[in-house]
């Protein structure tokens, strides 16, 4: 997969049949997957476009409210997804006040679009100014299909980052898999660990996020999780080495092994 700042989107694939996805795609949950499947399943360019800083983190600044996965989890995800190119976005203030329609009229310009693909509830531009209706006026009668998503249900209400953080919040990490289609999973990549003897400790920053990477905490308490090694290509692979991990108010920890580098700790369930 190749990855591009939006700012140096170029001549490179502008001649290049695409199909496109848009959106933040925190957690990458089953219904976000289900719009990556529609750009992967065409025989056309597949790209994703997302956010390296996630627009909470200047729109709320200290008030963010976490998020479920981090930047790296998020990229090698849609790597590993087959998709072509990925977009990453940087959200400045110039860019957070661009018109909706400038913004599609740069995708089709970077790109040679022919599909959009987008959720149900899709708004982009300044003060959220293009919806569904306007992109499919702003596209008429060109050659872009523009594939609106109906929502992933579960249960009684569709699949949200939403919903899932508020899983983690109340520390049900089972049913939070589950809306997820994978196990919730902290990435300890950029966080400073200290060691103690044989345990490993992280200090969280307030609010309950890591201090790095901002990803989401679960309530204090004992959890039953996998811990895995180091892997140069940042795959979260199985068979990591179970163990319990304590979530405190400031802190986090867990065993450590001689000699082990911990960077993934898959999250199961409350002890």
């Amino acid at each position: 997969m190749t990855e591009i700042a939006w700012s140096n989107l170029a001549d490179e694939y502008a001649e290049v049949p695409s199909a496109v996805t848009v959106g933040v795609f925190d957690g990458l949950h089953s219904g976000h997957r289900e719009l990556v499947r529609r750009v992967v399943e065409t025989d056309l360019l597949s790209v994703v476009v997302t956010f390296q800083r996630h627009p909470t983190e200047i729109l709320l600044h200290d008030d963010i409210p976490g998020f479920i996965m981090s930047l790296r989890q998020k990229r090698h995800s849609i790597r590993d997804m087959g998709v072509d190119v990925s977009v990453l976005i940087d959200f400045t203030e110039p860019f957070r006040r661009l018109p909706g329609r400038e913004f599609l009229d740069r995708l089709a310009s970077g790109f040679k679009l022919r599909r959009l693909v987008v959720g149900h509830d899709f708004r982009c531009g300044y003060r959220l100014d293009t919806d569904i209706t306007s992109i499919r006026d702003h596209f008429a009668g060109s050659d872009v299909e523009v594939m609106e998503v109906a929502p992933v249900v579960d249960g009684r209400a569709p699949v949200s980052s939403t919903r899932i953080r508020e899983l983690i919040l109340a520390g049900d990490l089972r049913e939070a898999g589950v809306l997820l289609g994978r196990p919730f999973v902290l990435d300890l990549g950029d966080e400073e660990v200290e060691r103690d003897g044989d345990r490993a400790y992280v200090v969280k920053s307030q609010g309950g996020l890591l201090a790095e990477s901002r990803q989401l905490l679960p309530p204090p308490g004992r959890y039953r999780v996998d811990l895995l090694r180091e892997e140069p290509d940042g795959r979260t692979r199985g068979g990591g080495r179970e163990a319990t991990l304590e979530v405190g108010r400031n802190s986090l920890s867990w065993p450590l092994a001689p000699g082990e580098s911990i960077r993934y700790i898959v999250v199961k369930e409350r002890r």
